[in-house]
């Protein structure tokens, strides 16, 4: 009888300690190893994302202007998202380019900076020269840039000229970003989306 009361005591589960969740294992908490796996295919995800939109549309900035935006309002929303992707012929599970461009979570629409930080980043140094040199006068700013009587510039004449008005970023992938024909040029035009891509400060020459 004393064996057969030992064998029921230890079939017996112990009681979970106070505080603690009995019927939660362990194993479900998320880990430091599976936060930072989680953030690592977010990264990959994103810049897998970038490199079909690059080789698609030659640059982040073109493709977002041209299959991304399209009701310019500086925002892309998922069904945007998802329209642009299939105009793109984009392949793959969209849901986790979606996540790893908002690895935050949320269905807030996209801005510009959250599709390319890279892109964004040297757009945001060509508005500041932009203030810096022109005071944001776009048709000042084109004159100065294209010599006046030019009525397209190429990539290598645009670089030349930025280079030698200070321009300190990436001149040459900010051609490919508002090279809307993808011809290997630029009109005025083509330089006026500047208006809708850098809104704060079109609304302040404005003002």
């Amino acid at each position: 009888e004393r064996s057969s009361q030992s064998s029921r005591a230890s079939a017996t589960p112990a009681a979970a300690p106070s505080g603690s969740s009995a019927s939660t294992p362990a194993s479900w908490a998320p880990t430091p190893t599976s936060v930072s796996q989680t953030i690592r295919r977010q990264g990959v995800g994103a810049e897998r994302f970038r490199a079909k939109l690059r080789e698609k549309r030659g640059s982040c900035l073109r493709a977002w202007c041209l299959d991304f935006d399209p009701a310019r309002g500086s925002l892309c929303s998922r069904s945007e998202f998802a329209q642009g992707c299939r105009r793109l012929r984009i392949e793959g599970d969209l849901q986790m380019f979606w996540n790893s461009l908002r690895p935050e979570g949320g269905a807030q629409p996209l801005r510009f900076h959250d599709f390319d930080p890279e892109e964004a980043e040297n757009l945001e140094l060509f508005e500041a020269f932009l203030w810096d040199v022109f005071n944001f006068d776009l048709d000042r700013a084109w004159g100065g840039i294209s010599g006046l009587r030019r009525k397209f510039m190429s990539t290598a004449d645009w670089a030349s000229a930025l280079q030698r008005l200070g321009f300190q970023g990436n001149a040459r992938l900010l051609h490919h970003g508002l090279d809307a024909g993808g011809l290997g040029k630029i009109a005025k035009h083509d330089f006026e989306q500047l208006r809708r891509l850098l809104p704060r400060s079109e609304a302040a020459v404005v003002a």
